[in-house]
Order: structure tokens, then sequence, then C-alpha cells
């Protein structure tokens, strides 16, 4: 967040794919990420420039995409295409089984793996969630930052200036 405002104030009146082409084009964007404290930063950016290309070209609408048509794009799986959808459109089905979840869904009895899983067992588990936010009386949404919240260490916060000069960052 701080990534994009601190980008949009330099980029003014721009959307933050146009700040990421922009930023692709005239630094080095992984540096960037990394500066702003964004894990896998080079996989990041090349996620974040594959997402603004496929925006630009008509092939990929956030507002009305599925999971499956996020997941094409390098490096989104599962997990991140669904808290997408969860905590951007109202209403959406789905869980995003997070190590956070996976904690969660262990301590309640269930047979989970160590990493997120795939295909079959991915479903099974989402179903689980989706049963255990109902149960709550949460959407998934709610119940997914709650289960975040409930797990969740406090980082510390990172500075979130930056100074772009002559197509530098400091």
């Amino acid at each position: 967040d701080s990534f994009l405002t601190d980008m949009g104030a330099f980029y003014l009146n721009n959307t933050p794919f146009h700040t990421i082409l922009n930023m692709h084009a005239l630094f080095d964007l992984p540096q960037t990420l990394k500066h702003y404290g964004i894990g896998c930063y080079n996989s990041q950016a090349r996620t974040f420039y594959e997402l603004a290309v496929a925006k630009f070209k008509g092939e990929l609408d956030l507002r009305t995409c599925s999971a499956s048509d996020l997941e094409a794009i390098h490096g989104n799986g599962p997990t991140k295409a669904r808290c997408f959808l969860l905590h951007r459109r109202k209403d959406a089905q789905g869980a995003g089984l997070d190590t956070h979840m996976l904690k969660h869904l262990k301590a309640l009895g269930y047979d989970v793996p160590k990493s997120t899983p795939t295909g079959k067992k991915y479903l099974t588990l989402e179903k689980y969630v989706l049963s255990l936010a109902k149960e709550a009386g949460m959407s998934p949404a709610e119940y997914d930052l709650h289960i975040w919240t409930k797990y969740s260490v406090p980082s510390t916060p990172r500075a979130s200036s930056v100074v772009v000069t002559r197509g530098t960052l400091n």
C-alpha cells in the first residue's frame, strides 16, 4: 500500500497499473519492491508486471475475473487468487489457505499439510473453512481476517517515504 501510495504521488493521476508499468520501464522494479519490504520481490515484480500488461491488453478485468483467471498470471496460486477475490468483492465465496488458516485448521483437528495444498485437497479444506465461517456467523472474508489477525505476528513498520531523483530511488 505504501509502495503504491508513494509511487502514485510520483506518477500523478495514474492508476496502480500505470505505476507498475512505469516502474518497470524506468527503475529496477524488483529492487523497488525490496525497498518496501515486499517479499519474494523478483517473483512479485513479474506478477505485478504481468497483471498490468494483461489489464492493458484487455485480457483481464479485476472486477469480473475468476480465481482461475488470476491463477493464470505468474505467481498467483489458489490462495493469493482467492484472498484477492475475498477482500475485493462483496459476497465472494472461497478460502485463502495461507499459513495462518492452515495452523487454525490443524488446531481444530483437521488433517492439513505443512504447506498450501493444491487440487482436490485445497478444495476439500476450502469447504471446511466456508463451513466454519458460516457456523461463526461470518462471511468468508470476515472469517479470513479474523484468523489472520489471531495468528499473525505484528511486524516492525517500514519507512514508506521515497525520494525519486534522476531515475534512481533513494
